[in-house]
């Protein structure tokens, strides 16, 4: 094993002792927001839960300017909360609107993140029907396709679901931000497609995961001889490549997916990511210097495994009903794999077409990489040490990112 291999296997090391120190997060996310439903035969009320700063962004309560959002302010601007619910949460049972009234206002804390938790409860109807349609216009003029709308079941007496064991809804998007929304359970067939299409935007929306794909995808259509990069002859080759590298990826990924949202494995968030980032830097590295990409099958089952909890993290606010986990871990894992495969017959032949060329030397594999280990080595900063304190938006706003 060279000296060179080795300096890279102590920074690995090292990385991960950083990361093992970083603080826990738990399932809720500061680019996601919340609608629970509690669901009876003759009642329906639920709650919104957002984060303080994303409250903070959407709405001017920051009423000492200093840019930090207080639990004093959000409750002193309690009417100006209840307005926005009114405004942006759309109810209706068929052609009948239903109508929110918005209750007590009560903070979550959950691992250094601070959440706004509204009460709301729900009127216009006898009988609590069966599917009510929910629309949020809130939040997406602020942050666009950077935020998700998760909505949730959290009790239904119809179901027997009760306690923690809360089911999903749907997503929202920017782009998708109206559904239909079954209080009497999710049927399978309509389960299966709504994970297989939050498993393709969850890629697809997923930069971190999108640029280990073509970080992985770079370097296939070339050879290492004589410990430099040559292009490939033919496309046989390359393609094989592509679809062994990605095959590796996939089983590696949808087993910690499967165990993790099985409970049986979980992770600090932060962790998660910072070793995403990790992975990121390691495969850019192994472009920069040939002979470590000799490890890189090994690399991809080690770092696949982390990528898979990053996508069960995704999951982490929805503890599927027990008779649904197995469909909903299919229909997400094939929409991963489509918008994996979607990537692929975007990317890879622009890659081949271009692999003979000096541009592709110089600035697809030589200046591709030292971007991608920047932009890696910036992430994996922020989960761990964040010794740059201020100075990081900055530059992440400059490289967009």
């Amino acid at each position: 094993m060279s000296n060179l291999h080795n300096f890279v296997l102590r920074w690995l090391v090292v990385a991960g002792a950083l990361i093992a120190g970083a603080s826990a997060a738990s399932a809720h996310s500061t680019n996601q927001s919340y609608i629970y439903y509690f669901v009876t035969e003759t009642t329906l009320g639920g709650s919104f839960e957002t984060e303080f700063k994303t409250l903070g962004a959407e709405l001017d309560i920051d009423a000492d300017g200093d840019g930090t959002i207080t639990e004093e302010e959000i409750r002193a601007e309690k009417a100006l909360i209840d307005a926005y619910l009114v405004d942006n949460i759309r109810l209706a049972d068929g052609l009948e609107s239903l109508t929110i009234r918005p209750g007590d206002i009560d903070v979550l804390r959950k691992n250094g993140l601070r959440f706004a938790k509204i009460a709301f409860e729900v009127s216009g109807f006898e009988t609590t029907p069966e599917t009510v349609r929910t629309t949020f216009t809130g939040m997406w003029n602020t942050f666009g396709t950077d935020h998700e709308m998760l909505v949730l079941i959290a009790t239904n007496t119809r179901t027997g679901l009760e306690g923690n064991n809360t089911a999903i809804g749907t997503w929202f998007t920017a782009n998708d931000f109206s559904h239909e929304i079954s209080l009497n359970g999710m049927p399978t067939f309509t389960l299966l497609g709504e994970m297989i299409e939050q498993g393709v935007l969850h890629i697809w929306l997923s930069f971190d995961h999108v640029l280990f794909m073509i970080a992985l995808l770079i370097p296939a259509v070339m050879v290492v001889a004589a410990g430099r990069w040559e292009a490939t002859e033919g496309l046989g080759g390359p393609f094989l490549t592509v679809l062994k590298l990605v095959t590796i990826f996939t089983i590696a990924h949808s087993v910690t997916l499967t165990v993790a949202a099985y409970g049986y494995l979980r992770l600090p968030e932060r962790v998660v990511e910072a070793m995403i980032a990790v992975s990121i830097a390691y495969v850019a590295l192994s472009i920069l210097i040939p002979r470590l990409h000799r490890h890189l099958v090994w690399v991809i089952v080690f770092f696949g495994l982390f990528h898979g909890m990053g996508y069960a993290i995704s999951l982490e606010p929805v503890i599927i009903e027990p008779n649904q986990i197995l469909m909903t871990l299919l229909g997400f894992n094939l929409g991963i794999e489509i918008g994996q495969i979607a990537i692929i017959l975007v990317v890879f032949p622009v890659l081949y077409l271009l692999r003979t060329t000096q541009f592709y030397d110089w600035v697809v594999m030589r200046a591709g990489s030292v971007v991608l280990l920047a932009i890696s080595l910036l992430w994996l900063e922020q989960k761990t040490l964040n010794v740059m304190g201020p100075v990081l938006p900055t530059i992440r706003n400059l490289i967009g990112v």
